[in-house]
């Protein structure tokens, strides 16, 4: 989802030079996977673009514990001030619970509800100030994993979706303006016996104060996700 939702911005945003800083926490970033979904994107629509110059665009900022998201988050204000590639465009941190959950213990949660909100204000305020987009990602566990109270609203592949909750606890929950639940959803009949029907997924729109409850299926294609067909 995150690389998909890449691609896009970098599409309908070249044209004013829009750009993507990607904050990796979970080794996910794959470029041949970005350029794939651009150049798709690029046909799709129609634009003539080179998809090299648009990866171009992209920064990205690998972190794979506490210590190295906090230096990225640092870094994230100055670079769409003074990187000319950087217009109006995308923020993605994917996610924000892998450094979190993996440094913080039990004890110490009140601390890391105190900081993550903080990120939380820094991403809205750059959004705010820059013009961007900022999307998050969470993790999800099983309700007899919880550790920090969590609030049942994700699910993961594979998983039934009530017995799923999502990380980071409800004060985390409170500070996004719009939540979306991506999980497994069933295939229609027909679908499941044609041996090439690619995995369908569900978004949910959990959380968003412009619109009312809402779901869409989807399909996991080389295009990325697309809306199932009828």
């Amino acid at each position: 989802l995150c690389l998909a939702v890449a691609a896009e911005a970098l599409v309908t945003g070249h044209a004013r030079g829009a750009g993507v800083v990607y904050v990796d926490t979970e080794c996910g970033f794959k470029a041949t996977r970005l350029l794939q979904l651009v150049g798709r994107s690029l046909q799709r629509r129609g634009v003539q673009a080179d998809p090299h110059e648009l990866l171009y665009r992209v920064t990205v900022l690998a972190a794979d514990e506490w210590e190295g998201y906090e230096q990225c988050l640092s870094r994230i204000r100055a670079l769409f001030q003074d990187d000319t590639r950087l217009a109006t465009g995308l923020l993605v941190v994917d996610s924000i619970a892998a450094p979190a959950r993996a440094h913080f213990e039990r004890a110490r949660l009140s601390e890391r509800q105190r900081l993550l909100s903080s990120h939380a204000a820094l991403f809205k305020s750059l959004a705010e100030e820059e013009g961007l987009v900022v999307l998050v990602t969470n993790q999800v566990q099983g309700s007899s994993g919880s550790d920090d109270g969590g609030l049942r609203e994700l699910s993961r592949v594979g998983e039934p979706e009530d017995e799923m909750s999502a990380c980071l606890g409800t004060s985390w929950a409170h500070c996004v303006n719009v939540r979306l639940v991506l999980h497994s959803a069933e295939q229609p009949p027909a679908a499941v016996a044609a041996t090439l029907a690619p995995p369908r997924r569900q978004l949910r729109v959990a959380k968003a104060n412009f619109c009312s409850a809402a779901s869409f299926d989807l399909d996991a294609t080389l295009e990325g996700l697309v809306q199932a067909a009828g």
